[in-house]
């Protein structure tokens, strides 16, 4: 599958790996067209689903976002950041493709900034 242009959202690259976070990790693409409020609120659900918290404070924040610290979202750079320890990454990167196989997925695109930027990242597949 190829794309023009996607939004890709995975865990911030220093974040390290520890607690079931792969840094570098991709969540999920997003469609280029959702503004930045749009991806930040499903940035914000990846989150919370995704975190060690209990269950009492993910219903907090859900249910209550004016809860999150000023810090918890942050836009960089045509990058943007949510959570804390660690966060989630969300950049539009374009030529995405996506390449499934038996024994992983790949995945590749290109980043725009002073120089071009080409990336490739292997991923295991959904159904693991």
């Amino acid at each position: 599958m190829k794309a023009k242009r996607a939004w890709i959202v995975r865990w911030d690259a220093s974040a390290g790996s520890r607690d079931g976070v792969v840094a570098g990790q991709i969540l999920t693409f997003l469609d280029p067209r959702y503004g930045d409020e749009a991806v930040i609120k499903i940035m914000k659900a990846l989150w919370i689903s995704h975190s060690r918290l209990m269950w009492r404070e993910r219903l907090s924040l859900a249910i209550k976002p004016s809860r999150m610290t000023s810090n918890f979202v942050l836009k960089r750079d045509g990058e943007i950041f949510v959570g804390v320890k660690p966060r989630l990454v969300a950049k539009i990167v374009n030529n995405v493709e996506a390449i499934d196989t038996k024994e992983e997925g790949i995945v590749r695109w290109v980043e725009f900034r002073e120089t071009e930027k080409h990336f490739e990242q292997s991923i295991l597949p959904l159904t693991q």
